[in-house]
């Protein structure tokens, strides 16, 4: 039970003699589960944005440290789905600075070679996957750290939290995505589909095309 208690040591020596010390000994709560690292931003539907060290516009995730401490992220697993917690794991020696952001690319490139250019090897798609955290407990399940189901969202949109950093806050729309900086939290409006590569995603709706009556 946290808390601030008296500590009494008592020691008898051969002849029976007693000596007894006291001191204060504080009890602090266990840490939460993930050491306050959360997920604070996704983009999955990447077109035009932030582009990897390849040239590449690809899909996101970014995690944020809440605590006063750096955070080892060493074995932890990054998903797409619920039941594969560990589709991709944070090489060793990763980790994430007290009150600090990393971004990771949801690209499938698989890339653990560079630690600012981390890559999953797989990506998501758009208002239908789910980005899964997760931390290794020595079970095939993990430590469920943080979850989220990302809502379909515009080309290059995020979907984050506001306020940022923080495990309360609900996740919104984001007209501009902050990789490495607080969310800006600036919602946008109604959209409409745009063919992208092949793929259906959604642009901001911007009225009638020219020509056409309302």
């Amino acid at each position: 039970q946290p808390g601030v208690y008296t500590v009494t040591l008592t020691a008898r020596n051969q002849a029976g003699l007693t000596a007894s010390t006291s001191w204060l000994q504080a009890v602090h709560a266990a840490p939460a589960a993930g050491g306050g690292v959360l997920i604070n931003e996704v983009v999955a539907g990447a077109w035009r944005g932030a582009k990897d060290e390849n040239g590449d516009a690809e899909d996101w995730v970014e995690l944020y440290n809440s605590s006063a401490s750096a955070v080892d992220l060493s074995g932890w697993g990054l998903s797409n789905k619920t039941n594969s917690p560990f589709r991709w794991v944070f090489p060793a020696g990763t980790t994430i600075a007290a009150k600090g952001h990393l971004r990771v690319w949801m690209s499938q490139k698989d890339r653990t070679a560079s630690a600012t250019n981390l890559h999953t090897n797989f990506n998501v798609d758009n208002g239908a996957d789910d980005v899964v955290l997760t931390a290794p407990d020595g079970t095939a399940t993990g430590v469920r750290i943080d979850q989220t189901t990302p809502a379909l969202t515009t080309p290059d949109e995020s979907w984050c939290r506001a306020v940022n950093g923080s495990p309360t806050a609900a996740f919104v729309h984001c007209a501009a995505p902050t990789p490495g900086a607080a969310n800006s939290g600036t919602t946008t409006g109604p959209s409409t589909p745009v063919q992208v590569n092949g793929s259906m995603r959604h642009r901001p709706f911007s009225g009638p095309p020219s020509g056409h009556p309302d």
